[in-house]
């Protein structure tokens, strides 16, 4: 097994207000995952995920094993679930592990134990640890590899055992029938977040289709926790009676997370309260850090799951748990999700309609019919007219800022985005539009001109589209901090 010299050079660099001591080894090893393929045949007909993890886990020993789990899938909403669902179970007692994806800044950011991302030291260590397990199957079965998100899920799951988590949290990477996350066993709970129409290509072009697919998680007796879909009656009662048709499959128990559930939601600042009504919580008031309004639901599917999982374990929650629960929840903070990142300047990930619709009720809720601008791009296959569309028919902005990615292959042509911005507006909307060259220009740009207006009147600024844009706004508010 490959080891690390203690005498590895490292380098320092800061980042969340910290210095952290990288080294050059593991800036080789990112640049040996980045060129792992993301959707790859590798080995003999192995074509999905699922059927590698299922032969990785099985040479390595079964590392997940060792701890229980909780499974989340869906469209939107899973980074804040797992990050919810994490923070709260810490605050009842548990040492938590949780796996997500994308991530922003740090590679890092994708395995956390009990809030802390996995040391330098341990990656670059646990890297080499998988690719021994991964020749040794390559002896037997010839060119046999893991894609990305197999290769930092199979680390994942052997750090977690070396840390002795109680509760691995772990997001599906991409549908759910198929991906490398189902191949865990035995799964206590199963979590199935708000559904939209991404990925098609992949999973299919309906909402059906794509339900059929995320609900494949469901398996082996777990417990069950969905949103009630949100999309029309038709639509809504198609998915439901998928779901069903699943958990009666697989003998699991499943449990609605309704928007009726979620009482007197209100924006309060840059905070929301709602009181919370179900089979678990009797109108409970909870707070939570953020003024997305959509943040409710996602920690209502949370609470509801942290209760089911309990309750599986002989636990019923009491008042103790309730009052860790509102103050833990409250402390939980999730990157790019309406992140407030200056006076009245916010930043938010979403990328596909669905998100972009959450956006909006969020931003037009925290503006109140002030000014405000959107600095937007985006990457090509998305469905950004329809994103475009929901945002000009908001008429939550009064200007937009227009950009092209510089760090993806799948950046959207500014031009491109001009013209949809155009299709979608009045005859005006051409003296409302910028078009900057440069992203990082035009992110410099934008606070630049928002701080020196804000002081004279009530005004607001969005970033939104892409989580490359938002990667590339969180970086910049890195170096301003150095």
């Amino acid at each position: 097994m490959w080891q690390v010299s203690i005498g590895t050079p490292y380098m320092a660099c800061f980042y969340n207000g910290c210095v952290v001591f990288m080294n050059k080894e593991f800036d080789i090893i990112e640049e040996e995952l980045n060129k792992l393929s993301f959707f790859t045949n590798v080995g003999k007909g192995l074509v999905y995920g699922r059927d590698r993890m299922d032969i990785f886990l099985e040479k390595a020993g079964h590392p997940e094993k060792a701890y229980r789990i909780i499974q989340i899938a869906g469209t939107n909403g899973k980074g804040s679930v797992s990050s919810y669902i994490s923070g709260g179970l810490r605050s009842l007692g548990f040492k938590t592990g949780t796996f997500t994806s994308p991530h922003l800044v740090d590679i890092r950011e994708r395995i956390v134990v009990n809030g802390e991302y996995i040391p330098v030291d341990d990656f670059v260590r646990l890297y080499y640890q998988v690719k021994d397990i991964i020749a040794s199957i390559d002896k037997e079965i010839h060119g046999f590899n893991l894609g990305y998100f197999e290769y930092l899920q199979a680390m994942t799951l052997i750090y977690y055992v070396e840390c002795g988590i109680d509760v691995l949290v772990m997001e599906t990477g991409l549908g759910g029938r198929h991906d490398s996350a189902t191949s865990l066993v035995n799964p206590d709970v199963c979590v199935l977040v708000s559904l939209g129409l991404d990925h098609t290509a992949i999973l299919g072009d309906t909402y059906e289709k794509i339900a059929y697919e995320k609900s494949g998680i469901m398996r082996d007796g777990a417990d069950v926790v969905s949103v009630y879909p949100d999309i029309n009656e038709e639509v809504n009662k198609a998915i439901e009676d998928i779901y069903i048709k699943e958990a009666i499959n697989n003998k699991c128990n499943l449990t609605w997370v309704y928007k009726n559930n979620i009482k007197s939601l209100t924006l309060n600042g840059g905070s929301i309260d709602f009181s919370l009504q179900n089979d678990y919580y009797k109108n409970v008031i909870f707070k939570l850090d953020t003024p997305a309004i959509y943040q409710a639901e996602n920690a209502s599917v949370a609470l509801t799951a942290i209760a089911v999982f309990l309750k599986r374990l002989g636990r019923n929650l009491n008042e103790q748990d309730i009052l860790n629960l509102q103050d833990a929840l409250y402390k939980v903070h999730w990157s790019a999700r309406m992140q407030c990142i200056g006076d009245g300047i916010y930043l938010d990930g979403a990328h596909n309609p669905e998100g972009i619709k959450r956006f909006v009720e969020s931003a037009g809720a925290i503006t109140d019919g002030a000014h405000a601008t959107l600095v937007f791009s985006a990457v090509s296959d998305k469905n950004f007219g329809r994103m475009i569309n929901t945002i000009v028919k908001s008429r939550v902005f009064s200007d937009y800022v227009i950009t092209e990615l510089n760090n993806t292959s799948r950046a959207l042509d500014k031009d491109v985005i001009k013209n949809a911005f155009i299709l979608s507006g009045t005859a005006d909307i051409e003296n409302h539009l910028i078009v900057e060259n440069d992203v990082y220009a035009a992110i410099r740009n934008a606070i630049k001109y928002h701080n020196e207006l804000k002081c004279e009147e009530n005004r607001y600024l969005f970033f939104v589209g892409s989580l490359y844009l938002a990667a590339i706004v969180e970086d910049l508010i890195k170096e301003e901090k150095q």
